[in-house]
């Protein structure tokens, strides 16, 4: 209905109704409504007639009938809006082999039981109430995937009797918290990605046909992004996603510039954007400049973009809200620096103060902050990312990568 139809009365009415819906951000026909209401009433002039004060107090009803209605739908509108951040709780490290975790001003510290031998790249689950981590009972043991309930201490062995030789590398949760995707070599063999549920089950093989690495979930759960190479064609490299059934393979895109020196570092360490949209990846630099830069590729039409030129960056991490790009960027050797840019380019800046190692960061789950690991492994950094100086506390012997926790 065109609000040119309406009286004066209705348009007063649709015009409020429809403010009450934007706020909602709702879908509400506000002109509808205020004309069913008038016509539910139909004596708008004598609305403030003492005389008729039954009247009145039938238009009163319809008013706290419609006020409630508009409540209701402010109610469902703010329920069903995803909301990406969440609170700050604790920070999951490595320190002296085993696992820690504390909040951000260091408090909090506990050291959890992970039977002997060396843990890494402690994880949170979604929820935040679960943590999977690599474990190595010895140098000479397979890792085994273990996911740990801090409150139980109970232990989970998700990776089986994989006989998994390679060294530890980053575990994925799916959003859901049931499943996790992780890479690993088997025996002598060649790169694989597997996914496993939490409970142990369900372990399989993705994609083996291609080498995959540098797995990478998408935020609704349903696809897995990963690198992999064809051995019928082992110079061509491509960014490929593939649904958790192991259906729907695709390849996205396929590198530009690699040669057999620069494969290993191209389209790693791989980060879907949280709208799902774009994928953010570390890669070697066209030649003749080379280094290492930071790209995004599109999903839906394979097209990349560098966001980075000629510098040693690595470690791409979205911020929870979209909006930022975090990347390590520094020497081979030595500290790093913690840097952020915008999706198209934009904003480059480095984070005065922070100087890391060249492990995996972390961004806190309100995208202020973002942990990580000093040069020298012995401090979790929280770094603000307003160029605040970074709080530290003490992580003797740190490896891998610290985890934020996510609250609700």
């Amino acid at each position: 209905m065109d609000d040119q139809q309406l009286t004066p009365f209705e348009q007063r009415l649709s015009a409020r109704l429809t403010t009450y819906a934007e706020q909602a951000d709702v879908s509400v026909d506000a002109a509808m409504v205020a004309h069913s209401v008038a016509t539910a009433w139909p004596r708008p002039a004598r609305l403030w007639s003492l005389q008729r004060p039954r009247l009145i107090l039938q238009f009163a009803m319809v008013v706290v009938l419609l006020m409630a209605l508009v409540v209701a739908a402010l109610l469902v509108g703010a329920i069903n809006r995803p909301n990406p951040l969440g609170r700050n709780g604790l920070i999951a490290f490595t320190t002296n082999g085993g696992i820690a975790f504390a909040y951000p001003d260091g408090s909090g510290l506990r050291i959890l039981p992970t039977g002997g031998g060396e843990a890494f790249f402690p994880t949170w689950s979604p929820d935040g109430t679960t943590l999977a981590y690599w474990s190595k009972p010895s140098n000479l043991a397979p890792l085994s995937l273990v996911v740990l309930d801090p409150k139980t201490n109970a232990t989970t062995v998700v990776s089986g009797s994989l006989n998994i030789q390679s060294d530890p590398a980053l575990i994925l949760w799916a959003s859901d918290g049931r499943h996790l995707v992780f890479p690993a070599i088997i025996g002598q063999g060649d790169p694989e990605v597997y996914v496993a549920a939490a409970d142990g089950s369900d372990l399989r093989s993705l994609a083996p046909q291609l080498q995959p690495s540098d797995p990478a979930w998408s935020p609704d759960g349903t696809q897995i992004a990963f690198r992999g190479r064809s051995h019928a064609d082992l110079d061509s490299v491509g960014l490929y996603v593939v649904g958790v059934e192991g259906v729907s393979l695709r390849l996205v895109t396929v590198a530009q510039h690699t040669n057999p020196q620069t494969q290993p570092w191209t389209y790693v360490q791989l980060n879907w954007s949280p709208d799902g949209e774009e994928i953010a990846y570390a890669s070697i630099g066209p030649f003749p400049v080379g280094g290492y830069v930071i790209g995004v590729a599109d999903v839906a039409s394979g097209a990349t973009h560098d966001l980075t030129a000629g510098d040693y960056d690595g470690q791409p991490l979205w911020s929870p809200d979209g909006r930022w790009v975090a990347f390590l960027r520094g020497p081979v050797n030595g500290a790093q620096g913690v840097g952020l840019i915008r999706p198209d380019g934009s904003d480059l800046r480095i984070l005065a103060g922070a100087q890391t190692s060249m492990n995996t960061i972390s961004w806190s789950p309100d995208g202020t902050s973002i942990a990580a690991y000093s040069p020298d492994h012995t401090q979790v950094e929280v770094i603000p990312i307003d160029g605040s100086l970074p709080l530290t506390f003490p992580a003797p012997g740190a490896n891998s990568a610290p985890s934020w926790q996510r609250l609700p």
